[in-house]
């Protein structure tokens, strides 16, 4: 869990991700284990949860201290780092210089439950290729000081930690530019300056994707980053913590960087797409069973698989947490199944259906219905089929509820596992006067309080 150090060691948090994740979470190319992939480990079998040895607390010797003090937020228990996308955050003029700035957004500083999660992340800031910021804290921007003032304030009144992101979708070719030799050691100057000007209690590096090629500067980067932030301190923390962002390929880096690290988190979603080869998915799967690609024949994704690979990589397993996702996929249309378009997992078609991203709260409103829901026991997720006359209209939703986000805490207790990440808290807000107002996000509390007993 993340917790105050000493400051001769730093926090490190290490998100891992599908290399084709956006920000953290968005579509983009075939992931390791698609068709086109040779590298998936076909012959492992989750379906009802690792055969690891160690499927519990981990026996790897971890010489950072990273466990020695129970210092926790939100109490005992798995932790739940939240990210908050600043362009869903809803404020007026909270740094009183008279212009009301962030008055776009869904979710106002007042509904965070504060005590539903152990850090949140504001998210994000793109860097430039020269190392600087790549659009300055400005009123008209996501990021601004009408936003950073009030969050950064709340959090801290409420005892949470409060991280800055830098990076994500869009930004790896400026972000793998400054992360070179000639510019990294202005994008560590320039993180260490947002850290301390505006108060926050550590870093999230979102780099994405890590490409091959970058591992080098990356490593690199952030033993300066870490360099610079070691021996400051926050206004929660004796010092900064360093989260990071990586695609899941990058298990034995994490492994090198374990030592220095508190969590390493793998953002399991957007594990399906219209690509090639495949068939419709789920976004979050916890398992894959038996289930495998039509076209070649390997196994298609899991979080379990994702967890597998990283524990194999070394990574020890209570460092490693998963992602829940308050977004779901919509895959809609598309023609040749057996109910004529898109309408379940593994349905194989013809012409592709079309796939789109939409809010928890936008897939109540619009697609889910008492007699459309599914539960797959084997993924341990629930799926929404609409058959309609014809094929246009045709969908199939992949999506978390109440039950899979609480099944996610279950796996994390059940697997030895360091916590969870969400993705992202604004996504799974419903409107004013439902009741609570954010299901999801009580239902991982209430599943982590049980699993705390």
């Amino acid at each position: 869990m993340i917790q105050p150090r000493p400051t001769t060691r730093l926090l490190l948090i290490l998100l891992a991700a599908p290399v084709w994740s956006g920000c953290p979470g968005s579509g983009g190319s075939p992931p390791r284990g698609s068709p086109e992939d040779d590298s998936s480990e076909a012959d492992d079998d989750d379906s009802g949860g690792s055969d690891d040895d160690d499927s519990g607390a981990t026996d790897d010797d971890d010489s950072s201290g990273a466990d020695d003090d129970d210092t926790n937020p939100a109490g005992d228990g798995p932790w739940v780092t939240a990210y908050l996308a600043a362009w869903n955050h809803l404020v007026g003029d909270a740094d009183g210089d008279g212009t009301a700035c962030g008055t776009w957004g869904n979710l106002s500083t007042d509904d965070i439950d504060w005590s539903a999660m152990t850090q949140l992340v504001y998210f994000a800031l793109n860097v430039a290729p020269d190392g600087t910021l790549a659009t300055p804290i400005e009123c008209w921007q996501n990021v601004n000081s009408d936003r950073l003032t009030e969050i950064v304030a709340a959090a801290h009144a409420n005892d949470t930690p409060i991280v800055i992101s830098f990076g994500g979708a869009g930004n790896h070719d400026a972000f793998a530019s400054a992360i070179s030799p000639t510019n990294r050691a202005m994008l560590v100057d320039v993180v260490v300056d947002v850290v301390t000007t505006w108060g926050f209690d550590g870093v999230d590096i979102d780099m994405e994707p890590i490409e091959p090629e970058d591992t080098a500067d990356y490593a690199t980067f952030v033993q300066l980053l870490h360099g610079a932030l070691e021996g400051l301190s926050t206004p929660l923390l004796d010092r900064p913590l360093l989260f990071l962002v990586t695609g899941a390929e990058h298990a034995e880096m994490f492994s090198e960087l374990a030592p220095l690290a508190d969590q390493i988190n793998l953002m399991t979603y957007d594990l399906s797409g219209p690509w090639p080869g495949w068939v419709p998915w789920h976004n979050t799967p916890l398992f894959r069973g038996d289930y495998a690609f039509p076209s070649a024949g390997g196994p298609l994704p899991s979080i379990d698989a994702m967890v597998d690979t990283f524990a194999a990589g070394g990574v020890p397993r209570d460092k490693i947490g998963i992602g829940v996702d308050f977004y779901g996929y919509v895959w809609a249309g598309g023609s040749g199944t057996p109910t004529g378009g898109v309408t379940a997992p593994r349905q194989q078609y013809s012409v592709a259906p079309s796939v789109s991203t939409h809010a928890y709260h936008e897939i109540l409103d619009g697609w889910l219905r008492p007699e459309v829901r599914h539960w797959d026991e084997v993924a341990r997720v629930p799926w929404l089929g609409l058959d309609f006359p014809g094929s246009a209209d045709d969908a199939f939703v992949s999506y978390d509820d109440e039950d899979s986000c609480a099944a996610k805490v279950d796996y994390v207790v059940e697997q030895g596992l360091g916590g969870l990440i969400v993705w992202e808290i604004g996504g799974g807000l419903l409107p004013e006067g439902a009741l609570p107002r954010d299901p999801l996000l009580q239902a991982i509390k209430q599943a982590r309080a049980e699993a705390s007993r």
